[in-house]
Order: structure tokens, then C-alpha cells, then sequence
């Protein structure tokens, strides 16, 4: 009973303060590279309200790959280590030297760090032919490999107790993969369950997205889009539609999806969006733009935000954000190569957040009590925000999500009751309580 009324006096609570709360917390992580053979790459946070940016810590090599936004912390993956960034203090907290002879992808399984390895073994020692590697979380440890996974990790994904990672029948580095697979790695057991091909066609498989349980592969090489369902193991590969050129990023993120099938990925020239489900373009040249970048989305406030890269002259490097029109309207701070990006962002469409109507917002969330990693089941996917909030109502963990089941990291958390929760773009939110052991 006691439970029950402080749950009710705290949505109460909630549901007056929230929107205060979402709007301080809208910021870009950028992770930039430095100058090739010069160790000057650096990561840095701005606050995309007030324009305030702030170097979160050197990284002592020359080229990035990719970064991960898991709770209050980033990670990323550079060319010779691993480092993890506590956003909220805009600190350094840990660093490792990567087991390999370069970095590419970053995905994360409970509370291990899965970092995949670029290049392949080119005479490298014993040591250096793994392309799989496991780290823990925390404090960037690392735990084990997977031998069995034989070619570079050119992507990695997770769905339930298996990684899923993209690898070429060829040295990715040649350019010459002539057939596409997925190594399936029951992470439970840390074993290699399956190579599946895609298709002879599906030559360099690069980035991957996620629905549901079905697998989209953008194949750069072949200009092809395999689609893979790891429940039936059903799988298709087809010509890109409309005769765009698909051009996925080698660094950073790959796509970003507001639900309902539409994914914004590059195009050769620009920002396009695409549903992968029917194989159909939607709009090819939303945001055009010439020469290299990275990019990320926004998915709450609608907007693209890009890294203009000019490697041959580094100072008219530029980061400007669009909209879903291909206007400009705004701007943030980068340094040279500005490789990877992310957003971090609390907010939601509205200035009001409501309690939602009992068909609306429903989720479950298991197991409870939890120890170390919470998961949340909604009902569809849609783009929301996950609040843990403690007993005297500070948030101590968010995370957003487009997917339909999101994993929380509550390791860290001290043990208690907390409790969840839930809101959407339409600033509806749904709270439920849970005990942390």
C-alpha cells in the first residue's frame, strides 16, 4: 500500500515537472577523429539549447569509428581502444586498448560491451585474429572472444540472446566480397550457432537495422537490401528501388527510424528515407549535400544533424542541422574529422506531459525485482523516453527508444524501489514501479 500511494504521489509529481525536465537535457555527442597520423582525436558534448560545448576527454589515436549512447554513458570505439564517457559529468571514466587491429562497430548485451574488429588478420599474430571480442561494460575489462567469427565485424545487432554480425566472403579492406552472411552468436554460451548467407548477390554487407525481429542489410557493393527474419531464418535480397545509390556510413550510426517502417539513411549525395519493409523509396533527397559526412537524427524534435567533412582542409569542417524539409536551422561545433555522432535527448512533442488513458501506453517490464538489467516490452514501436526515477523523485537514469522492447543497465543503480517511467511524443506517460536488488 505504501508503494501504491507514493507510485500515485509521484506521477502526480511527474506529470507537473516533467516537460521541465526533458527540455535542459538536448545535446550532440561528436567524436571527432583528429588528423590522420596525428593522435588528436577528441570527444566533446554541446548543449544544443545554449551552443556550450565541452571537450569530455582526448583519446590518443587518429581515427574513430563508432560511438554508443547506453544510459549516462557513450562509448567509443577508436581505431586502438575503447573508451567510455559519463555524459552527465562530461568525464572520462574508463579506456582499454582494443585486441585487435581496429575497432569498427559497437553494440551492447547486458553488461558487456561488443566491439567488433575491422580488419582481418593480413599476417597479423594469433592474438590479432579475432574479429569478435567481448568487454565488460563497467569498467572496460575485457572477457572474452569468439574465435569461430572469421571474417571482420563490418556491423553488429542484438536481438534477445543473439548477435547478429554482418560478414563478407572476402577481406572487407579488397573490395572484393562476392557473398554476404550473418554469424549468429548465442551470447549466452559465447558460441557460434550458424553462418547464414544472405544471397550471392548481397555482396558487402555493411550496416544493418532492426524491426521487430526482421534484419535489413544495406549492401553498398551489389546496391542491394537484404532482408533476413530470425525467427523463420526467411530471407530476400532485392535491387535498391528508384534507382538511388545506396551509400552507408562507414562510421558512427547507420539509420535512425520515427516507427511505422520509414528509415532515414544516406544516399549517394544526401540524407533520403526509405521503407524497407515494402522495398520502396519514400523521399530520395530530403537533406542533398556533396562531399563526406556523418549524421544523426533526432528523432523527438524531427531534425538531422550533420558533420560536414572536408579532409583535404579541415578548418571549413562544419555542423549544421536540418530539417525534415532540407532547411537549415542551426548549427554545432566540430573539430577535425568529425566522424561519429549522437543525440542525447530527453524531450517530448508538447508542452505538457498527461497521464495516459488505460488503452493507451502499455508496456510490461521484466523481470522485477531486477538486478542488473531491466527490460521493457511496449505494445508497438514508437519513439519514447525511459525515465528511472528513486524514491524522492530525481531522475537517475533515461534512455530513449524507437524500438519496441528496450534493456536497461540498472547495475549501478543501489538497491530499492524505483520506478519506470514511460512517455511518448505525444507527451502521454505511463508509470509502474519495480524493485532493485
Amino acid at each position: 500500500m505504501q508503494a501504491s500511494v507514493k507510485l500515485t504521489f509521484l506521477t502526480v509529481l511527474l506529470v507537473g515537472t516533467l516537460s521541465n525536465l526533458f527540455a535542459q537535457n538536448e545535446s550532440i555527442i561528436v567524436v571527432n577523429g583528429g588528423v590522420f597520423g596525428v593522435t588528436n582525436a577528441s570527444t566533446t558534448i554541446e548543449d544544443l539549447n545554449s551552443g556550450t560545448a565541452t571537450n569530455m576527454g582526448d583519446i590518443g589515436t587518429s581515427s574513430i569509428q563508432d560511438v554508443l549512447i547506453n544510459g549516462q554513458y557513450a562509448y567509443v570505439a577508436a581505431q586502438d581502444s575503447i573508451i567510455k564517457y559519463d555524459w552527465t559529468t562530461k568525464t572520462r571514466v574508463a579506456a582499454n586498448a582494443f585486441l585487435g587491429l581496429s575497432t569498427v562497430k559497437l553494440a551492447q548485451y547486458n553488461n558487456q560491451l561488443l566491439v567488433g574488429n575491422w580488419y582481418g588478420p593480413f599476417g597479423a599474430t594469433a592474438a590479432y585474429n579475432q574479429h569478435f571480442l567481448i568487454y565488460d561494460a563497467n569498467d572496460l575489462s575485457f572477457i572474452d572472444s569468439v574465435p569461430q567469427v572469421t571474417k571482420p565485424a563490418d556491423d553488429i545487432v542484438v536481438i534477445g540472446d543473439y548477435a547478429y554480425i554482418a560478414q563478407n566472403n572476402a577481406q572487407t579492406v579488397v573490395f572484393g566480397d562476392t557473398l554476404g552472411y550473418l554469424a549468429v552468436v548465442d551470447l549466452t554460451t559465447r558460441t557460434l550457432v550458424r553462418n547464414d548467407t544472405l544471397s550471392t548477390t548481397g555482396a558487402d554487407v555493411g550496416r544493418m537495422v532492426v524491426e521487430d525481429t526482421m534484419i535489413y542489410t544495406i549492401n553498398k557493393a551489389s546496391n542491394t537490401i537484404s532482408s533476413y527474419n530470425t525467427v523463420t531464418l526467411a530471407k530476400t535480397t532485392q535491387a535498391a528501388a528508384g534507382g538511388v545509390v545506396l551509400n552507408p556510413a562507414v562510421y558512427g550510426p547507420t539509420a535512425f527510424s520515427k516507427g511505422a517502417g520509414l528509415w532515414y539513411f544516406p544516399y549517394d549525395g544526401g540524407i533520403g528515407s526509405y521503407n524497407l519493409a515494402t522495398n520502396t523509396v519514400v523521399s530520395a533527397n530530403i537533406v542533398p549535400i556533396a562531399g563526406d559526412f556523418a549524421f544523426v537524427m533526432d528523432t523527438v524534435s524531427d531534425n538531422f544533424c550533420v558533420s560536414h567533412i572536408n579532409y583535404s582542409n579541415q578548418l571549413q569542417n562544419k555542423g549544421r542541422i536540418y530539417d525534415t524539409n532540407g532547411d537549415s536551422v542551426g548549427m554545432f561545433q566540430v573539430g577535425y574529422s568529425p566522424e561519429a555522432l549522437a543525440i542525447i535527448s530527453n524531450a517530448v512533442v508538447g508542452s505538457t506531459v498527461q497521464l495516459a488513458a488505460s488503452n493507451e501506453l502499455n508496456y510490461t517490464m521484466a523481470p522485477n525485482p531486477a538486478t542488473s538489467v531491466l527490460t521493457v516490452q511496449l505494445e508497438k514501436s514508437e519513439a519514447v523516453t525511459l525515465l528511472v526515477i528513486n524514491q524522492v523523485g530525481q531522475n537517475v537514469l533515461t534512455q530513449s527508444s524507437t524500438d519496441a522492447v528496450t534493456t536497461l543497465d540498472i547495475a549501478s543503480l543501489p538497491a530499492g524501489m524505483y520506478f519506470l517511467a514511460v512517455v511518448n511524443e505525444k507527451g502521454l506517460m505511463r508509470t509502474q514501479g519495480f524493485v532493485k536488488q
